[in-house]
């Protein structure tokens, strides 16, 4: 599945989380009970969850190279949350091997947990890991030649730091640090694609 329709499918997961079941309150007074502001509009029913898109930076040995992805998530407590994750590369990069440069491009996802610290503070701090799949592939830039894959399983934590922009959305900042294993990435590719990383996200939904 391509990056941008994972981020469409977290993207509507996560506005249905706001009125999943149909109507929706208009015009909603001040409740007594949690002291919430009045709005405009107020869903009848909710359930915890976020999801939206996120740039990460890529430092590698040969330069920086850039991943656009997203990620989405059901809250199982108010800081604890589970869900799936999904980045591909959108830089070019063209490292030489055996004399040839070669074309690399990098696809990875999977599950995604996370625990936050104070989430309902302006500013907070979340720990993640995602645990999945990667591939990776080459081609080098001579005749006849054909695209060499490299599949591989994938660990990456991350720290981020949250701003609470409004009561739905949400910015973050991440580092983190990629591992792959049970392929020789480094050998098929002709250049280490792990390491450290930045990211920008932007998550939206309830929490």
């Amino acid at each position: 599945m391509k990056p941008f329709m994972v981020v469409l499918l977290l993207l509507s997961a996560a506005q249905a989380s706001a009125h999943p079941w149909g109507p929706i309150q208009a015009i909603a007074g001040p409740d007594p009970m949690t002291g919430s502001a009045e709005v405009l509009f107020q869903p009848k029913s909710q359930f915890p969850a976020q999801g939206g898109i996120a740039v990460k930076a890529a430092f590698l040995p040969v330069g920086t190279v850039f991943l656009v992805g997203g990620q989405g998530e059901v809250m199982l407590d108010d800081s604890f949350g589970i869900g799936v994750a999904s980045y591909s590369m959108d830089t070019e990069l063209t490292p030489e091997l055996k004399g040839v440069k070669n074309d690399i491009g990098l696809t990875y996802g999977g599950i995604r947990v996370d625990d936050s610290f104070l989430p309902k503070r302006l500013f907070y701090l979340n720990t993640s890991l995602t645990l999945g799949i990667g591939q990776a592939w080459r081609l080098p830039r001579q005749n006849d030649s054909e695209r060499v894959y490299c599949t591989f399983g994938v660990i990456e934590p991350e720290m981020s730091w949250f701003l609470n922009a409004t009561k739905e959305a949400r910015l973050g900042l991440a580092v983190g640090w990629r591992y792959y294993y049970g392929a020789d990435v480094t050998g098929n590719m002709g250049v280490d694609l792990g390491g450290p990383s930045a990211m920008f996200s932007i998550l939206y939904g309830k929490i």
